[in-house]
């Protein structure tokens, strides 16, 4: 496949339950810096990597719910998402490939 550009206003979509998030991928450069970042002596800090890849990938959300009440988007509110659709989506926005998609 041919290399694919990769921009700052895209928008790709994870859908599940009628829930829809909203994600960009992330380029090697951004993981790496964020990597650099978040380390020390030569120890990395993984969950402030996994918070800051979140919050670089996840860009909004429309179905989430709060209980009956549909929420808005609100980065603070990203590690409140559940492990098994965080997970995913990191693994969505690390793929090379923009015709990647995931939908259950």
């Amino acid at each position: 496949m041919p290399i694919q550009i990769v921009k700052q206003e895209e928008k790709n979509t994870y859908e599940v339950n009628g829930s829809k998030v909203y994600y960009r991928r992330i380029p090697n450069g951004v993981q790496s810096r964020i990597i650099q970042r978040n380390t020390r002596k030569g120890k990395t800090d993984w969950q402030a990597v996994t918070k800051e890849f979140l919050e670089y990938i996840i860009i909004g959300w429309d179905g989430v719910m709060d209980g009956d009440s549909s929420i808005q988007f609100d980065q603070s509110l990203i590690a409140s998402l559940p492990a098994d659709v965080l997970n995913d989506i990191l693994d969505l926005a690390k793929s090379n490939d923009p015709g990647d998609s995931l939908k259950n």
